[in-house]
């Protein structure tokens, strides 16, 4: 049973994250559930890591997850903010083009499709955990801003890593990561 903890972890929070739909209107159950669903996303790498259980369905669980998440609190942050919202098409698109870029990219590349768990992409997910936060306790939206900013540079960097290397690695955190490694082989 130890060995599916963390998989059952990751396999609850798209269902966490689809329950927000229903606490639109109540702001604390809102951030308590919300807060639930990116607590399951910190642990379950964790608690495959040291159950040594981590594994490629385990992988696909958490990004099932992460967009889960990320999907539901669009289409949330959508509801509240209403007009506002066309402000950020623009960049919704952008990303949009260079994530399915990426998927592309992967598949054609390795045959399959890949998601890099880059520091970019990591600190992409917090903003977007920090955003309805911050609109719900302030009533701001300026950190939608720096939400779709670092996203776009997240997914920019993901492609590059994609486009420079040859093989998947899934330790290729950080594009300088892959460059520093070209720099010292030569």
């Amino acid at each position: 049973m130890k060995k599916y903890i963390a998989n059952i972890i990751s396999l609850t929070r798209p269902f966490i994250a689809l329950s927000l739909f229903f606490f639109i209107n109540n702001k604390v159950m809102f951030l308590v559930m919300y807060s639930l669903c990116w607590f399951t996303d910190l642990i379950d790498g964790p608690i495959a890591r040291r159950t040594k259980s981590a594994s490629e369905l385990g992988s696909k669980l958490d990004d099932l997850g992460d967009y889960t998440t990320i999907v539901v609190a669009v289409i949330i942050f959508t509801i509240w903010i209403k007009n506002q919202m066309l402000t950020f098409v623009p960049f919704l698109a952008a990303i949009a083009a260079i994530r399915i870029s990426n998927v592309v990219i992967t598949n054609r590349k390795y045959g399959k499709t890949y998601i890099i768990h880059t520091y970019l992409n990591k600190f992409t997910a917090w903003t977007v955990y920090i955003a309805p936060v911050i609109y719900l306790l302030f009533g701001n939206i300026i950190m939608v801003y720096v939400v779709m900013g670092v996203a776009i540079l997240a997914s920019i960097e993901e492609m590059l890593i994609h486009i420079a290397t040859a093989d998947y690695d899934s330790n290729n955190k950080s594009i300088l990561k892959v460059f520093w490694r070209r720099k010292t082989a030569l």
